[in-house]
C-alpha cells in the first residue's frame, strides 16, 4: 500500500512539473510577442509618441519629404513591370504602355487627426515626358490647376502632379479641407527635395492657339488612333464653330522615320475604308483620307509627323493644318 502510494505521488510531481514548464514557455511567448509587433503596430503606437520613431518608420518616411505633416501607418510597397497589376488592376497597361519602371505607394495619416487618410503613389516613368503621357491621359474632368511642379492639378480628394520623370498621385480616404492641406504640404516638399533634370513637354506650345481647348492637351503613349505604330504622340482639341477636329504631332527620330509613319498611317485609314482624297494646293504634301464622314490629314516636316484627325469638315481641317505645319517649319528640328 505505501509502495502504491508513493507511486502516485512521483505521477502527481512530474505532471505537475511538465504543467509548470508549459506555463513558463507560454508567458515567456506572450511577453516575446508584447516586443515584436507587427510593423503597423509599431507605428500606430509611435503616433502616440512622434519622438521616438523606429528605424523602420524613418525607412518609409524616404518615400517622401513628410516635414511633420503626415505619419506612416503602413510598410511602404514597391512594384515592378511585373507586379504592377497586383496594386492597379485594370490599369497597368496605360502606364506599361508608357515605359513604367517602379511604382512606391504608402499610406499615411494627419498628426491629430484619425478621420482620414491618404495613400501616395510614386511612379517612376524613367522621363518627363512618358510621365505626362500618364498625367495627361488620366486628368480628371473636375481638375483644378495648382502650383506644383511642372505639371499639377487637384480635385476634392486629390493631388496629381509631375516631377522630372515622377507621375505622383495623392489620394484621400475623404473629402477634407485638412487632408488637402496636408497633401499639398507634401507634394511641395517632394518637389522641393527630390533632385530632378527640368523636362518640361514644350512641343505643346506648337500647336497653333487660335480655337485651341488648352485642357485637352494629352500625349498618348502607344496605339494611337488605333493604330499599332503611333506613340508618343500629342493630341489637341480645337473647336471654331461647329466645326471640331483634333490636332497631332511627333518628333521622330529622324525626317525617314515620320515619313514612314505618314505612309503607314494614310494606309492604315485606308485598310479600314477609308477614301483617298487628292491633295490641295494649300498643303501639297500631306494625305487626305474621308473616313465614316470625317476627314484625316497625315503630313510630315522634317523630323515631325503631324495631322488632323477626325475633322468634321475639310476646309477647318486644311487651314489648322496649314498653321500647324508653318509652326512646325519655324520650329525646325531643335524644339
Amino acid at each position: 500500500m505505501t509502495s502504491l502510494i508513493n507511486k502516485t505521488s512521483k505521477t502527481q510531481t512530474l505532471v505537475s512539473a511538465c504543467i509548470y514548464l508549459v506555463l513558463v514557455v507560454t508567458a515567456s511567448g506572450i511577453l516575446i510577442r508584447q516586443f515584436d509587433l507587427n510593423p503597423a503596430v509599431n507605428v500606430m503606437r509611435q503616433q502616440d509618441s512622434p519622438g521616438l520613431q523606429s528605424p523602420e518608420t524613418r525607412a518609409f518616411e524616404a518615400i517622401v519629404p513628410l516635414e511633420g505633416h503626415l505619419l506612416p501607418i503602413t510598410p511602404a510597397e514597391q512594384f515592378g513591370p511585373d507586379t504592377l497589376s497586383d496594386k492597379i488592376n485594370g490599369k497597368a497597361e496605360l502606364y506599361l504602355s508608357a515605359h513604367f519602371k517602379s511604382l512606391k505607394t504608402q499610406r499615411f495619416k494627419g498628426l491629430n487627426d484619425s478621420s482620414w487618410w491618404i495613400e501616395i503613389y510614386i511612379y517612376d516613368m524613367a522621363t518627363g515626358e512618358n510621365a505626362f503621357a500618364v498625367y495627361s491621359s488620366q486628368m480628371r474632368d473636375d481638375a483644378q490647376p495648382i502650383d506644383v511642379g511642372q505639371y499639377a492639378y487637384r480635385t476634392p480628394n486629390a493631388l496629381f502632379w509631375v516631377h522630372g520623370p515622377y507621375y505622383v498621385e495623392a489620394i484621400a480616404s475623404a473629402v477634407s479641407t485638412d487632408a488637402v492641406d496636408a497633401m499639398e504640404a507634401a507634394a511641395q516638399a517632394f518637389v522641393k527635395k527630390i533632385r530632378v533634370k527640368a523636362s518640361r513637354v514644350t512641343l505643346q506650345t506648337l500647336f497653333p492657339p487660335e480655337g485651341l481647348e488648352q485642357d485637352s492637351i494629352k500625349m498618348i503613349p502607344a496605339d494611337v488612333f488605333g493604330y499599332d505604330r503611333f506613340d508618343k504622340v500629342l493630341i489637341a482639341d480645337y473647336q471654331q464653330g461647329s466645326h471640331t477636329a483634333t490636332a497631332f504631332l511627333s518628333k521622330r527620330a529622324n525626317s525617314d522615320e515620320a515619313a514612314a509613319l505618314a505612309d503607314g498611317f494614310h494606309a492604315f485609314l485606308l485598310n479600314f475604308g477609308g477614301i483617298a482624297q487628292p491633295p490641295m494646293a494649300e498643303l501639297p504634301h500631306a494625305r487626305i483620307v474621308e473616313i465614316f464622314d470625317t476627314f484625316d490629314i497625315v503630313f510630315k516636316r522634317g523630323r515631325y509627323l503631324a495631322g488632323i484627325h477626325e475633322a468634321a469638315d475639310l476646309d477647318h481641317a486644311l487651314a489648322l493644318a496649314r498653321k500647324l505645319d508653318q509652326r512646325l517649319t519655324e520650329a525646325g528640328d531643335d524644339k
